[in-house]
């Protein structure tokens, strides 16, 4: 029994001094690669490829970045390389890892470089579930830091300058343009509809349109399960009404968007015509 304990033991010894410290590791990567990396108190890695020229970003701001995310042994996990700029989600960098809460302030916009995060400022011994990121694993991202997203009303304000638009908005916080307000029937906020609409970002990116369909087959549907924009929006019309909805995050689709096509947190604007009020 001894014998069998102190075997136990020994196989435990050797197997944690095999377990190389991850700052061992990231030093090793850092070699192996070449690079000149800083290290902040914190413990994070980072290369400065390019500082930018814009600002430095804040623990609160929401950011837009670039990135390709590897293991020390460069396989990839995670990219949004292919995501074209104007589709990549907002990230709110105070619910970001730590490793990236500290390494996006040292960029200012435009900026790129690599960040090396050990395990304590990563997802330490709770990586996501059913990622490809195991326990105390060091992340490697290589990023380009594309920009600060204002605030949602900043950025309908500047959309409204730059289309020239005479909008009005609601007590809600919806920005909307009567082109023509019609002569039928106004609908009420869960009443059900016909309409012919064309979806898009405040980049002109469009997500979402059923004008290529007939008027005769468009499908009616209930007002009470679109989003609030669209309840608060669509009564402000009569029947052959036209206009334009410029709608906020927290009247639209907020951080849970139903399609890769709208980022979360997206200022969405429709042009819209009402057709029917049944």
């Amino acid at each position: 029994m001894k014998k069998l304990l102190f075997f136990a033991l020994v196989i435990g010894f050797l197997t944690s001094c095999s377990k190389e410290d991850p700052d061992t590791l990231i030093q090793q990567y850092i070699s192996d690669n070449n690079l000149t990396a800083e290290k902040t108190s914190e413990g994070l890695y980072y290369v400065i490829e390019k500082e930018g020229t814009g600002n430095h970003p804040t623990i609160t701001d929401d950011v837009l970045v670039h990135y390709r995310a590897t293991f020390l042994n460069g396989d990839e996990f995670d990219s949004n390389l292919s995501t074209p700029e104007g589709q990549i989600s907002a990230l709110n960098l105070s619910e970001a890892i730590g490793g990236w809460a500290i390494g996006l302030p040292l960029f200012k916009e435009g900026g790129e470089g690599i960040l090396i995060i050990p395990p304590d400022l990563a997802y330490g011994e709770n990586p996501p579930r059913g990622s490809a990121i195991g326990k105390n694993e060091v992340l490697v991202f290589e990023i380009k830091f594309l920009g600060i997203l204002p605030e949602p009303a900043v950025q309908i304000e500047n959309y409204i300058a730059a289309n020239n638009l005479n909008v009005q908005k609601t007590q809600e916080g919806l920005y909307y343009v009567i082109e023509n307000e019609g002569t039928g029937k106004r609908p009420t906020s869960s009443g059900r509809v016909t309409v012919q609409y064309e979806g898009k970002l405040l980049n002109g990116q469009v997500f979402d349109t059923n004008l290529n369909e007939p008027e005769i087959t468009l499908t009616p549907f209930d007002l009470r399960q679109v989003i609030l924009g669209w309840q608060i929006g669509m009564p402000l019309f009569k029947e052959g009404g036209e206009g334009i909805l410029i709608i906020p995050p927290d009247l639209a689709y907020g951080e849970n968007p139903p399609s890769p096509s709208i980022p979360s947190n997206a200022v969405l604007v429709f042009n819209v015509k009402l057709l029917e009020v049944f």
